[in-house]
């Protein structure tokens, strides 16, 4: 065991690292996850968080994680005391990756400059700022060189932000980044990201692959402070001598360009060809569909986007089945439910599930729309529709669980039109162990669906690349062969999955429901931008003095 090789991956969003260390086939030897700096605590905005409080995160918590795997090691092993079994020398490869929707930009000596831009949301500076890369950029020449649409967590918003409002910043800026491809800097000192990351900026050409030297023009952007584009199975840059003494890595261990969460959490699956999907159910709640070409959809409800790999490219929908409608039930609703989960010690969902499986398909005319991301306080879009005094506590929770459905069951009409219907459906995340929403979902997009709630998918996946790169097997494809293997020997049920067909009446019920809630989206979207205006000005009026 002295000799095995080791594989560290890392995962980094708005609120935490995580981090974990696999063997050669993939197979998880220990996980720890840090919290960010900033991420609730002290009362301080996500939007406030330093990208130093990462780094520091990281080192720390990558000297624990080998410190954690040793001891561990010897204790399964049953070896004297003081024995290494696992240390920085097995670690032949480091894999990151992580959401993109965060800047970070640096000046000429790798300095932090300024707080982390952070994706759109209430608090964020950067709303609004979608419509002005359409206004410089041109909405439809945007399109075609992109194939998204644009929104306020862009890399580009987040550059004219900085350009407009941090003009020191702006002059002294050296390098603009992502968070992870932060990390990596630090580790390695080279500016490097892939195409999973770079399609989400609104500045790549999704097509060739290259940032687009119009679009940076237009912008106002140097392509010069853009990093490197290259695939993410390569090695990006090696530990340097400065990173290995705070990090306790070796100098020179590799460390691999990766991709994005979803491209990553797609590879721990094994998707690393076109005409494949996953879906994300909790987290990030994402779809994200592989092709064999740079594809658009006119109607926008799929955003075109780049695997990490060659030629793969996909095409996503983003915050679809996200978990934050169960929680707010948990938290606010079936908070009976919720202390029975805790006397029971079942899982929440599986408590909520449970009732919900008494309603039908439809929730008996209730539906649940879901506030948009990215959206302020004001302008958001949830609400129950055709409550009535019938229903009950697994009513809602049958709505909430179809709203997700209800849109993916379009993304999948889109998909079937432009020629990439999934040859393979994989539904993972931590709400793919609950046999009802993944009925749901199978149900709700027609199509087989094979359930592995692979606990953080990401790592696991960035970790693989990093196996791949290492050449410890013939190819990627036989990196992730391997690591199913050995998922499948260890006998678990998140491993070995869970297959399921779509029931013929509940997806006939689902395309008759779904005109239904894109009318009612759009009549209430239209009613709460009303509703917005109207605060606005009421909130201007409070600003008025008045005489007694």
């Amino acid at each position: 065991m002295a000799n095995s090789a080791h594989f560290i991956g890392i995962d980094i969003n708005h609120e935490q690292l995580i981090l974990t260390l696999t063997d050669e086939c993939g197979t998880v030897v220990e996980m720890l996850s840090r919290t960010c700096a900033g991420s609730g605590k002290s009362g301080k905005s996500i939007h406030d968080q330093n990208p130093q409080d990462w780094w520091r995160s990281l080192r720390t918590g990558l000297k624990d994680l080998l410190r954690r795997s040793n001891v561990k090691a010897v204790e399964e092993a049953g070896a004297k005391a003081g024995t290494v079994l696992i240390d920085a020398s097995t670690v032949r490869g480091v894999g990151i990756c992580g959401r993109a929707d965060t800047l970070v930009m640096l000046g000429k000596d790798a300095e932090v400059l300024c707080p982390a831009v952070m994706g759109s949301g209430p608090g964020s500076a950067l709303e609004g700022y979608a419509q002005k890369i359409t206004e410089l950029a041109g909405e439809r020449n945007l399109f075609n060189i992109t194939n998204r649409s644009p929104h306020d967590a862009a890399m580009a918003a987040g550059l004219l932000w900085a350009k407009e409002n941090e003009k020191r910043v702006w002059h002294d800026l050296t390098y603009a980044l992502s968070s992870r491809d932060f990390l990596r800097m630090r580790l390695t000192g080279v500016a490097m990201t892939d195409a999973s990351t770079a399609a989400r900026s609104l500045l790549m050409n999704n097509k060739a692959r290259a940032w687009s030297k119009q679009l940076c023009m237009r912008l106002g952007v140097n392509p010069a402070c853009l990093p490197a584009i290259q695939h993410g199975q390569l090695i990006a840059g090696r530990v340097t001598a400065i990173a290995a003494k705070e990090t306790g890595l070796q100098v020179g261990t590799p460390v691999i360009t990766g991709g994005n969460h979803i491209a990553s959490s797609a590879i721990a699956h094994g998707i690393t060809g076109p005409n494949e999907a996953i879906i994300e159910l909790g987290g990030t709640g994402s779809l994200f569909a592989t092709t064999d070409a740079s594809l658009r959809d006119n109607s926008k409800l799929l955003q075109g986007s780049a695997h990490c790999l060659p030629d793969v490219w996909a095409l996503e929908g983003r915050d679809v089945v996200t978990d934050h409608g169960i929680n707010w039930l948990l938290r606010e609703v079936a908070t009976a439910e919720h202390a029975l989960s805790k006397r029971t010690k079942q899982r929440p969902l599986d408590v909520l599930a449970e009732q919900a499986a008494a309603a039908a398909p439809g929730a008996d005319g209730l539906f649940f729309l879901q506030p948009e991301e990215g959206l302020g306080v004001h302008q958001g879009r949830g609400s129950f529709v055709g409550l009535n005094y019938e229903h009950t506590h697994g009513h809602l929770i049958r709505a909430v669980l179809e709203s997700g459905a209800l849109s993916l069951h379009g993304m999948f009409l889109h998909l079937r039109e432009l020629g990439c219907e999934p040859t393979r459906l994989i539904l993972t995340g931590p709400g793919a162990s609950n046999n009802l929403w993944c009925q749901i979902i199978t149900d709700a997009v027609g199509c087989p669906s094979e359930a592995r709630p692979l606990d953080q998918p990401g790592v696991v996946g960035a970790a693989l690349l990093a196996a791949s790169a290492a050449g410890i097997h013939k190819s990627l494809e036989s990196t992730c062969k391997k690591h199913q293997k050995a998922a499948d020997k260890a006998g678990s049920a998140a491993a070995q999955g869970v297959k399921r067909k779509p029931r013929t009446a509940a997806t006939k019920d689902y395309a008759k429901l779904f005109p239904i809630a894109q009318q009612l989206r759009e009549r209430i979207g239209d009613a709460f931008a009303g509703v917005h205006a109207t605060a606005e000005v009421m909130a201007a009026d409070d600003d008025l003095e008045y005489e007694e």
